[in-house]
């Protein structure tokens, strides 16, 4: 009897939580494409059969450390563009990433994404008068752009995932 298709509902089912833990600006694809091995070796040695190429498995990770870094890029880039500092840019981040966590629970995802804008922008306000001591109209200028740059992040952060765990879920279920 044919087992495969255990394999490919396991890939199926990690999908949406990687989207979630992707809203969390967290590393949700990566998630996916552990879970995509993991199933792959399973179901390999247990059944014999093969669920997902090794090739579509590489060119996903290809593409979810290409979006890593996109990611980090187009946050920092827009925060900087505005005059953020090193230490504005670096609140930006973490401030993202609280207030994603922070915010979640109240009513995921719409407030994971909200609690990760608004954190991205307040951490980078705070690093930028507290550390780098910027005029009140720097610190407002970077803290929008910060929240801008979070909000592009995680378009494109999602976008990524969701392409990806397309085609691991095509690729488990052919």
């Amino acid at each position: 009897m044919e087992w495969w298709w255990l394999g490919a509902v396991v890939v199926t089912a990690a999908a949406p939580v990687a989207w979630g833990v992707s809203l969390l600006t967290l590393p949700g694809v990566w998630l996916l494409l552990l879970v995509s091995v993991g199933t792959k070796l399973v179901v390999g040695w247990a059944l014999g059969a093969q669920l997902i190429s090794w090739q579509t498995l590489a060119l996903c990770a290809g593409l979810a450390a290409l979006s890593e870094c996109l990611e980090l890029i187009v946050s920092a880039a827009t925060a900087r563009r505005a005059g953020a500092s090193r230490a504005g840019m670096l609140g930006a981040t973490i401030g993202g990433i609280v207030g994603a966590i922070v915010m979640a629970p109240l009513l995921f995802p719409v407030t994971a994404v909200i609690g990760g804008v608004a954190g991205a922008g307040a951490g980078a306000y705070l690093a930028e008068a507290g550390v780098a001591r910027a005029e009140p109209s720097v610190r407002r200028r970077v803290a929008l752009a910060a929240a801008v740059g979070q909000s592009l992040a995680v378009v494109l952060k999602l976008g990524t995932c969701v392409g990806v765990s397309v085609a691991l879920v095509v690729a488990a279920w052919r």
